[in-house]
């Protein structure tokens, strides 16, 4: 990777184009008729790399003279994908084999079974082996079309954690549709980003058996001024691999730089996990790692004025703080549900909420423990239910949810905010912008 100010500055520079072009390129195509001959890019994505991969198609192929649209899956009508000559979709999978929030509104149109026949199509599914419903809905999209009589452009490409030869099938159906060469490498967009400081939070844990440590790991770019981005946007690290991770950036640019809060992961025979092991221990401390910021607008700050719920656990504190700060500083009400092991090891973790909370900047702040002796432990989904009437009253009509955390924990959560809430109210939540959730 160059380190020359001046190539820096080129790189930046294009990027700003393409993401201003992108701003055009990407504009609302539901308004617009897709005709006959045009080329339809279709994306579903939560994290924001489908979309990211769906732009960079779309750059491609208008640079290529080929007539293209890109917009969500969610908002594709059946008569428009039936209008175009050709399709692309790039579909990522959430949760347990789900849509991401942006395609939940087309699931129910996958009920039709339009005549497709003119349609030729190719799907780039977006998943992780590692999950036991790897590419699932790409999956379900694929099999869509090809039982409505859509005609396979390319066998259905199936990316491993974005991996390389996968994404260059991907590239190779590009160039065989028109599409230009990529004037601005993926490889660009990443620099060096120095590890400021790293600090345990919970270092007694370590005498207690399998619970991995957690770690507040400060950041800043080795070369220029700390870039801007939103609270909920993504932190990408490449590992040694070529694989990328992704961590919630658990602070704001005001701050003055980049905060992760990462949970050790180990792998069944005892070895950290490629990203938290290159934060933790396989780099030292004044030593870099290759990264860059990522926009997350499926997490950005929820629509509407009304009151704040936010949930987490763990690690998932760094998705929501950056939240929680922005609603305090305009005054928007808050009420915090946060999930940890003990209060004794993992004290200033919470440290910091208990602060807001006596300074009466946060409404309310429940803390769940999970592991108390005497059989006291509870999560936050635990609290939820608990408190379904108090949460029921503090949401009204135009409250907002924001949740991070684990898979797991999530879908419990969900299901205590269901019980509590009523599907309805999720779903025009949901469908409004006031209920954000952010599960890995």
């Amino acid at each position: 990777m160059t380190t020359d100010p001046q190539r820096w500055a080129l790189a930046g520079a294009l990027l700003l184009i393409w993401l201003a072009a992108s701003a055009w390129w990407l504009r609302p195509a539901r308004r617009m008729a897709v005709s006959r001959d045009a080329m339809l890019i279709l994306y579903a994505s939560q994290t924001g790399q489908a979309l990211e991969l769906a732009q960079m198609a779309l750059r491609r192929l208008l640079e290529g003279a080929q007539d293209a649209v890109a917009m969500p899956l969610g908002q594709a009508t059946v008569e428009q994908i039936a209008a175009c000559r050709q399709l692309l979709i790039v579909a990522a999978t959430t949760g347990i084999g789900e849509p991401p929030d942006d395609a939940r509104a087309f699931v129910p149109r996958m009920a039709e079974r339009p005549d497709l026949s003119g349609v030729r199509h190719a799907v780039l599914a977006l998943g992780d082996r590692k999950y036991e419903d790897f590419c699932s809905f790409g999956r379900r999209v694929d099999a869509w079309l090809t039982d409505c009589g859509a005609k396979a452009l390319h066998d259905r490409i199936e990316a491993d954690d974005l991996d390389r030869e996968s994404l260059a099938a991907w590239d190779r159906l590009l160039d065989a549709l028109g599409a230009e060469d990529a004037k601005v490498p993926a490889e660009t967009l990443h620099r060096p980003w120095r590890i400021a400081t790293r600090e345990l939070l919970n270092p007694s844990s370590q005498d207690e058996a399998r619970v991995p440590g957690l770690w507040r790991i400060e950041l800043q770019p080795e070369e220029g001024d700390l870039p801007a981005w939103l609270a909920g946007d993504l932190f990408e690290i490449v590992t040694p691999g070529g694989h990328r991770r992704d961590y919630s950036i658990a602070s704001l640019p005001e701050e003055g730089g980049v905060t992760l809060l990462v949970r050790e992961v180990h792998g069944k025979d005892g070895r950290m996990g490629e990203g938290s092991g290159l934060l933790v221990e396989g780099t030292p401390v004044e030593g870099a790692v290759s990264a860059r910021l990522r926009d997350h607008a499926a997490f950005h700050a929820p629509s509407g004025e009304g009151p704040l719920l936010l949930i987490a656990a763990g690690s998932g504190l760094a998705g929501i703080r950056p939240h929680a700060i922005e609603a305090m500083r305009v005054g928007r009400p808050v009420w915090m549900i946060l999930g940890e092991r003990r209060p004794d090891l993992d004290a200033r973790v919470s440290a910091e909420v208990k602060d807001w909370q006596a300074d009466g900047r946060l409404a309310r702040l429940d803390l769940a423990y999970s592991r108390l002796g005497g059989g006291q432990g509870r999560y936050v989904q635990h609290v939820v239910a608990a408190e379904a009437g108090a949460v029921a009253d503090w949401l009204g009509h135009d409250g907002a949810i924001m949740l991070c955390g684990g898979l797991a924990m999530g879908k419990d959560v969900e299901a205590a905010l269901e019980t509590a809430l009523g599907r309805a109210w999720i779903d025009e939540a949901r469908g409004d912008g006031r209920y954000h959730a952010d599960l890995y």
